[in-house]
């Protein structure tokens, strides 16, 4: 008997570990087809048994609305089941939930609690961002050696992302962590709460800028063109960088491969920066490059070391090496220009890259604003 048919006997017979499995099997296609609808059926009925796995993967399921309808109440109760069987994985889903308000009123404190339990379970997306709220001193008190010390474990466990926010952590010298930026400067009203911070400016993966920090870091770099353009010096681009498929995704409690993939192209993309320029997620799959001062053969010349650099070597991912492709487009700041325009511009020119199925880089510079921001 092959082994998929016995794992399908087993659940069948109510074995829940075996449910488990298979529904996992059916949210990966693997060897079954992809059928969401029933990997959700099956990891309920091991979740029922109180298979900590796949409460915390029906909890996931609730939250992003994959495969069940998006339910933050339900995703918490499910989250909260497995955490509180000490399942790691669950405890930093329920700890970013609490941190992000879904479900229910925001408690950076209860955020932190259940950060804590899966960092002390070595979960190193746990531990960064942990360490971010002890930068922000978000539910915790203000502690950046604390702060350090649990980056510092997540970069041992090769955190690309940790060891990211580990370059721009000085003890003695905050001031380089997080580059204050004035209303004008960033061109956003000032926010009130307190706990904004390093954490609400980087991706939780990555430890990049995140896609709101990126926009304002363009409309800061927008207001400074607008400031000199009587000098008529330099001028400024947008890079936007989309993936190809990514590889398919782990269901344990460590680093998934798709993880490894964008950390290690947000790391490969930023040794190939300059100074002065700024990198972002923008979106799953999607990174942006802020280029200040450069034209837009500038720009392309940037983007195609960038698109070399990638392609230079594999990935390594928990699975092994693992091939990435990308579709580059470049946007030149014109006069008029607004965030969106600059930012609709550079996605239109990645878009033609994708839709062409290729590998490669469009620069694009002239094309209508399609959506606001």
């Amino acid at each position: 008997m092959k082994a998929l048919d016995q794992i399908i006997e087993h659940a069948e017979k109510g074995d829940a570990d075996a449910q488990f499995i298979l529904g996992s099997f059916y949210d990966e296609g693997f060897g079954l087809g992809r059928d969401h609808s029933e990997s959700v059926r099956w990891l309920k009925m091991a979740a029922a048994q109180g298979h900590a796995a796949a409460q915390c993967s029906i909890g996931y399921n609730y939250a992003v609305g994959h495969g069940a309808p998006q339910d933050y109440v339900l995703a918490r109760e499910w989250l909260r089941a497995a955490a509180d069987k000490n399942f790691a994985k669950a405890q930093f889903n329920l700890g970013l939930m609490c941190f992000n308000g879904l479900g229910a009123p925001r408690d950076c404190a209860e955020a932190a609690m259940w950060l804590q339990k899966a960092a002390d379970q070595s979960h190193a997306d746990a531990q960064v961002l942990l360490g971010s709220l002890f930068i922000d001193g978000a539910g915790v008190a203000k502690d950046y050696a604390e702060a350090s010390r649990w980056l510092q474990k997540a970069a041992e466990q090769g955190h690309t992302g940790a060891e990211t926010v580990l370059k721009h952590l000085s003890v003695n010298n905050l001031s380089a962590l997080a580059p204050a930026r004035t209303e004008v400067e960033a061109g956003v009203d000032a926010r009130p709460d307190g706990e904004v911070g390093f954490l609400n400016e980087r991706d939780a993966v990555t430890g990049i800028l995140n896609r709101t920090a990126m926009l304002q870091a363009l409309q800061a770099e927008i207001n400074r063109v607008r400031a000199r353009e009587h000098v008529m010096t330099g001028g400024l681009a947008l890079i936007f960088i989309g993936l190809g498929e990514l590889p398919s995704s782990s269901n344990g409690t460590g680093p998934t491969c798709q993880d490894a993939v964008l950390c290690g192209l947000s790391d490969r993309l930023a040794e190939n920066l300059r100074r002065s320029d700024s990198l972002g997620r923008m979106g799953r799959e999607e990174f942006a490059v802020c280029a200040p001062g450069a034209t837009l053969p500038n720009a392309t010349a940037l983007a195609q070391r960038l698109h070399k650099a990638v392609a230079a070597e594999l990935f390594d991912t928990p699975a092994g090496p693992a091939a990435v492709t990308v579709h580059i487009g470049v946007a030149a700041f014109q006069a008029g220009d607004s965030v969106a325009s600059l930012v609709d511009r550079a996605q239109a020119s990645m878009s033609s890259a994708r839709q062409a199925h290729a590998d490669k880089l469009v620069p694009f510079d002239a094309l209508p604003p399609r959506r606001r921001y």
